[in-house]
């Protein structure tokens, strides 16, 4: 996405020096600092959303559905509410400005991917209180205001998938399609809207929910796709797996490779639930933000490790297991160990590496949005059940 917005400073912020470590190998250097947080004079959304639709049109700012917990935390019992509301900012409104309602969602929705098409943005898929569902809306300012478009379907419902766009191209992969987990990949092309959408070849392994899916040019000019983290539910008896591993996908063969996993000092870096930030020039894909592989993973596992205890009449690690589940929703949020790296990809090497770190990136479910020399990290959560609606702008001294 293509973004110009600023807005003042405040809290904290943090510099981090470039490092060189060969005349071809330049590792670009973040200013990461705190904004204040969104105001749209709707109280429960103002708490913060997670998983919303957005982007840029024109110099505003745009930020649809979404979801949270307004009235009771989901620890105490509280229901999720998901929202239809689009808004928007100026980019020269002062902070202390509220963000503008322009028009409503058709359904009330988040867990969908969103696209930039010129002067329109593109809303695909997600989830509400009815379920997923496979609508393709297009949202873009005319003379009467704003209006919201349709444009052709997905084969299937799908939600909470990873997503990019190569030109013309958008690309949606994983997540759950009609409500089963999956291993998709599915493309759209806006210079052939009458082809719809068209199946591609499904990534290996397991399936995976909430991965990153980020699109780039190799050092050839070849088209492809890196996916990585996300997770998948457990069935029958296979275990729940966070992923670290990743696969790299070539746009002219239809095929999947192998790529590195991601590991940071010999630490396993789980990116499910992150955000992919495209590239910075022709040499490093950013993400910033997902959840912590032991905590949740062992969270997904809760219920097949209890009929396994069951079986064997294990009493002691039943009763551990009881305290865990009751308790899980109730720590602090560093407990929870959300990723507060901004990583690199290195294309060229196809290497991780950590680029900068700070606390407010610890967060998953959050909108990104881009101008050419900085990225925007808009609301999200910060543990399960708990939003935010604070903004962290990214600066770099080189971002295309």
């Amino acid at each position: 996405m293509r973004l110009s917005f600023m807005l003042p400073f405040v809290a904290c912020s943090a510099l981090f020096s470039c490092r060189q470590a060969d005349p071809t190998h330049t590792i670009p250097h973040f200013t990461i600092q705190n904004h204040l947080t969104v105001l749209t004079g709707d109280t429960s959304f103002d708490k913060g959303v997670s998983a919303p639709f957005g982007g840029m049109l024109g110099n505003r700012l745009i930020l649809a559905g979404g979801c949270n917990f307004p009235h009771l935390p989901v620890a105490n019992g509280g229901s999720k509410v998901y929202y239809k509301g689009i808004y928007a900012k100026e980019v020269v409104a002062t902070d202390q400005a509220h963000w503008l309602h322009i028009a409503d969602l058709p359904h009330a929705m988040a867990y969908g991917a969103s696209f930039q098409d010129g002067d329109r943005l593109i809303f695909v898929g997600g989830m509400g209180d009815q379920g997923a569902c496979s609508n393709v809306w297009s949202l873009q300012e005319d003379k009467e205001g704003y209006r919201i478009d349709t444009l052709p379907s997905l084969p299937f419902p799908m939600d909470n998938m990873g997503f990019t766009q190569i030109g013309s191209r958008l690309y949606l992969c994983g997540g759950n399609v009609d409500g089963v987990q999956s291993r998709e990949l599915i493309v759209f092309d806006l210079q052939n809207v009458s082809a719809g959408w068209t199946s591609l070849a499904s990534f290996p392994g397991e399936p995976r929910v909430q991965p990153v899916l980020c699109g780039f040019s190799d050092q050839d000019g070849k088209e492809k796709l890196l996916l990585s983290g996300g997770f998948s539910f457990a069935r029958d008896t296979v275990r729940a797996r966070v992923e670290t591993s990743s696969y790299i996908y070539d746009t002219t063969t239809d095929r999947w490779v192998s790529a590195s996993s991601v590991r940071i000092d010999d630490e396993e870096i789980a990116l499910g639930g992150g955000a992919s930030v495209a590239n910075v020039g022709d040499e490093w894909l950013l993400f910033a933000g997902g959840v912590d592989k032991i905590i949740f993973e062992s969270a997904l596992n809760r219920s097949l490790d209890r009929q396994v205890y069951l079986q064997n009449q294990d009493q002691p690690r039943l009763d551990s297991l009881d305290f865990e589940q009751k308790n899980y929703l109730l720590h602090p949020e560093s407990w929870y160990g959300f990723n507060q790296r901004l990583i690199g990809y290195e294309i060229r090497r196809g290497k991780w590496r950590e680029l900068a770190t700070h606390p407010d990136l610890a967060r998953a479910g959050a909108l990104v949005a881009r101008m050419p020399d900085r990225f925007f990290i808009l609301n999200g959560e910060t543990k399960p059940g708990i939003r935010t609606p604070m903004i962290v702008e990214i600066h770099s001294s080189r971002i295309d």
